[in-house]
């Protein structure tokens, strides 16, 4: 059940790095990075590739094995770059493959990403047989975006290997069930780029987890966290604080008033938008608390979007921030409903915004490019029918991402009712958008008024620190009672909380 972090500069022990000529292998802010240089074209295991061709890193097994893998942000995720889980046999030929593979970046959540597997047994390559293996692409099927995770398990007993995906690391998707003659005594993880274009490409490996044992969960609980507000309003003064500034474009608007901050778009132009940017100083490791209404009848595929950790710039080769309708980067961001005339009003999305390709053109409509759907929740546990005030809480502590929601005058739930264990690129960031989603226009305006926002930072707290618990729900403070400020009927920590 054992965790490989990739901490420090070197490969922890037990792991061995080959980096052809053309490529490196490096170990440095929390990764393990598999580079393949401009001009390339390496390929992996196939019909006629005999011999993995790029950067891998290899551990050593015997008999049953089952490993799952944790992506960076980054990966998969350019035109012709890919992924390969190998099972290798150091004395032959022998060997199986899994890969995913981004075929190109076509503007569709499911298009765009290739999954399959391919075996070889025998003592040669010329000599011994080779096969592709069905695959069932469901990931492209089901969920959006290159995965967050895949995972090779071999079962020596019956010689069956099985190829799963998953995006949040708990609910796996399988891909490829099989039966091979081809015994391996190796596990390696393998970089392709077909070709790597004029940038190169970057792989970027988060996690290996041993699932021995551990069932389908690859994922570690979050630790005991304490808040600490660093910036909230409840727009009392009637204008906008100056830790918040705006962005607007083609009839997007912001007012102010006693009772809140409404942000709308004009429907009958597309790329309408209107952003609030909170400040990009914040430690990785943060969270927003917000309470929002739909203020306007919205239209088909109308959502508004809460983001923490938004990086505005990217250092992967042959790749940019996305430029579309939500703004603020790379970053994690819930998708959540802004029409009050149906049952679209109950969809939730948590997804990933990635880096994409340079040469991609957004056009300022539906641009689907470097996301990654974690969770889609089509039958919501809160809806923006009828207009009902609504809490929302997301937050990131580590590789844990989290959110939960709620309507106004009911207790914050004890749970997360959307979690993930996502190793993205952690940017310092706070952002909260409208903007038109489609090319379906119409008349009037969409538009969501927020009459609560607070940004606070996140601390892992030890057993070493005295916390005495007052407080409702799974929320605790460390300073007395009065303390404790009214906003909205609920009682919130003036300064510092602790939570679970």
């Amino acid at each position: 059940m054992t965790i490989t972090r990739f901490d420090g500069v070197a490969l922890p022990a037990g792991w061995t790095a080959v980096a052809p000529t053309g490529s490196t292998v490096t170990v440095a802010n929390g990764y393990c990075e598999l580079a393949i240089a401009a001009s390339q074209d390496m390929d992996s295991l196939s019909s006629s590739v005999t011999a993995p061709e790029g950067p891998y890193i290899w551990t050593a097994v015997s008999g049953n094995f089952d490993y799952a893998v944790s992506l960076a942000e980054e990966s998969i995720n350019l035109t012709n770059q890919g992924l390969d889980l190998l099972g290798l046999n150091s004395g032959t030929m022998q060997a199986v493959r899994v890969a995913c593979y981004c075929a190109d970046q076509s503007g569709s959540f499911r298009g765009d990403r290739n999954f399959f597997a391919f075996h070889r047994w025998g003592t040669t390559n010329v000599s011994g047989t080779r096969a592709n293996v069905t695959t069932t692409d469901t990931l492209g099927t089901v969920l959006y975006g290159g995965p967050g995770w895949l995972r090779l398990a071999y079962d020596q007993p019956t010689t069956t290997y099985t190829y799963k995906a998953s995006m949040d690391g708990r609910t796996w998707f399988q891909i490829a069930q099989w039966t091979s003659l081809a015994p391996v005594n190796r596990f390696a993880i393998h970089a392709t780029a077909t070709p790597s274009g004029a940038d190169g490409r970057v792989q970027r490996i988060a996690l290996v987890v041993d699932m021995t044992g551990r069932g389908d969960d690859a994922t570690e609980a979050a630790p005991p966290v304490g808040r600490s507000t660093v910036e909230s309003t409840d727009f009392a003064a009637g204008t906008l604080p100056a830790w918040l500034t705006t962005e607007v474009a083609n009839g997007g608007a912001v007012s102010t008033d006693v009772t809140g901050v409404t942000i709308s778009l004009d429907r009958s132009q597309v790329g309408s938008k209107a952003w609030l940017l909170g400040p990009d100083t914040l430690s990785p490791d943060h969270g927003i608390l917000i309470k929002y209404q739909v203020a306007e009848n919205g239209y088909t595929n109308a959502f508004w979007v809460p983001t923490i950790r938004a990086e505005a710039t990217t250092d992967i080769a042959g790749a940019r921030t996305p430029d579309d309708k939500f703004g603020a980067g790379t970053s994690m961001l819930f998708e959540l409903a802004a029409r009050d005339d149906d049952v679209a009003g109950q969809i939730i999305r948590l997804l990933r915004r990635s880096p994409i390709a340079e040469t991609e053109t957004q056009t300022g409509t539906r641009e689907f490019d470097g996301y990654t759907m974690l969770i889609e929740n089509l039958a919501g546990e809160v809806t923006t029918v009828g207009k009902p005030v609504t809490w929302m809480r997301l937050e990131a502590i580590g590789d844990v991402v989290r959110g939960r929601l709620w309507y106004d005058g009911s207790p914050e739930p004890s749970s997360w009712q959307y979690q993930v264990s996502d190793d993205m690129r952690r940017g310092t960031q706070a952002a909260f958008t409208i903007a038109h989603n489609d090319t379906v226009t119409g008349s009037g305006s969409a538009s969501m008024k927020l009459s609560y926002i607070e940004i606070y930072e996140l601390a892992e707290v030890t057993d070493s620190e005295p916390v005495n618990v007052f407080a409702l729900d799974e929320v605790a403070v460390e300073e007395p009672v009065d303390m404790l400020v009214l906003v909205d009927g609920i009682e919130r920590p003036l300064n510092v909380s602790v939570a679970t």
